[in-house]
């Protein structure tokens, strides 16, 4: 991480979390605080999802947030911390950690305008990646009787490590360190229950490394145009987005990249039931995402995801849900295709509104494509959640 950009997040935090008091004190405001906190049991047959299976493990897992809202007519501030840690019975599997703090500030300018700022801080820790993200965003829109129009910006400073096919399976030495600036303007134009809108993205990245692992230079410019819409009426919701990506090389060590993206979601409703059955819901989705990896000889994977899952709420406050999600993994560069499948049940007790039960079971596959062997796994485990209002 840059000094530079670790003293501005320090710095923008100690500011929001200073005014915390004094806006709460303020007439006319209101603060809510909630936290939560959910403890599972379990067993996975190949937490390493590898070929022969020379692990199987029970395993322990925490999560929880707390979070802060203190708002009035004309701005909010916000604040929230998320932390989840999962621990392995077999010592030769590190443990999962991932924390997630993020600041928000939304302001009304005018009766039409208004800005939002958001600063966020993520570290992961696991056995097969490791990363921190700092991302500062200003969000700005100005309201028409049409619609609105939007501008975005973003500065991101992005440290990722992985393990490398190259190094036998280990990390590198030093995470590959990106850091980035991005300008998204939009217009969106409300249409009834819907809205329709396009947005465009440029960024620049630049690679804080001399070079990766074989010694080329991975900066980039990254350019985008987004086309999205959707529109939610009674039961039925649906939501999509297409997006030709360019992503341009500064050296000629990379080839230059062109996608084009996409994402869909539709989620069906049932009417409310007095039976067993009081409601069902259905949603499907696609998406085709471009992510960054440090992979040698690809600086980009090309991710397409289709998914779907029925719910169903029944009597008692029971509720069951099956799913099921193909992935398709592209190292662009090397055409390396990696294929993955996941199929679950997840059943939930919802005892009071803040306290339920759950277990979940999957069954998961993964494969290179062309042949390769199937590396198969399986999990089961059981949790309980609790939330807490913390103002009451």
């Amino acid at each position: 991480m840059g000094d530079c950009m670790k003293r501005l997040f320090v710095a923008m935090l100690l500011l929001l979390v200073a005014g915390l008091p004094g806006h709460a004190e303020q007439p006319g405001r209101q603060s809510r605080a909630s936290a939560g906190l959910g403890l599972k049991l379990g067993y996975d047959s190949n937490p390493l999802d590898e070929i022969p299976t020379t692990v199987r493990s029970f395993f322990g897992s925490a999560d929880g947030f707390v979070s802060y809202v203190n708002s009035s007519q004309s701005d909010a501030l916000s604040a929230k911390l998320t932390a989840i840690g999962v621990a392995y019975d077999a010592r030769d599997i590190t443990e999962t950690r991932v924390v997630n703090a993020e600041l928000d500030y939304e302001a009304k300018l005018s009766d039409k305008a208004s800005t939002r700022q958001t600063t966020q801080y993520e570290r992961t820790r696991s056995f097969s990646q490791e990363s921190d993200l700092i991302l500062l965003r200003n969000r700005s829109s100005y309201a028409f009787a049409w619609g609105r129009l939007g501008l975005r910006t973003d500065l991101k400073d992005f440290a990722l490590n992985e393990q490398n096919a190259l190094l036998g399976g280990e990390f590198l030495e030093e995470p590959e360190v990106y850091r980035s600036a991005s300008l998204l303007p939009s217009a969106i134009l409300t249409l009834g229950p819907g809205e329709i809108g396009i947005s465009t993205e440029a960024s620049r990245v630049l690679f804080a490394n001399e070079a990766d692992l074989i010694g080329f230079d991975r900066a980039h410019d990254l350019s985008r145009l987004n086309i999205f819409g959707s529109v939610a009426l009674d039961r039925v919701s649906v939501e999509g987005s297409v997006s030709p990506t360019r992503i341009r090389f500064h050296e000629d060590d990379y080839d230059d990249i062109a996608a084009t993206l996409y994402s869909a979601k539709a989620v069906v409703t049932s009417p409310q039931w007095t039976g067993v059955v009081r409601r069902l819901a259905l949603e499907t989705s696609i998406t085709r995402t471009v992510e960054q990896t440090t992979f040698p000889l690809s600086v980009y994977q090309i991710e397409r995801s289709r998914g779907a899952s029925l719910a169903a709420g029944l009597d008692g406050g029971w509720s069951v849900a099956v799913y099921g999600r193909q992935l398709r993994t592209l190292y662009e560069g090397i055409d390396i295709l990696v294929l993955g499948k996941t199929f679950g049940l997840e059943v939930e007790k919802q005892l009071s509104s803040a306290f339920a039960l759950s277990a979940r079971a999957d069954w998961r596959q993964q494969r290179i494509a062309d042949g390769g062997q199937p590396v198969e796994g399986f999990s089961v485990q059981f949790g309980v959640n609790q939330k807490f209002d913390l103002l009451k």
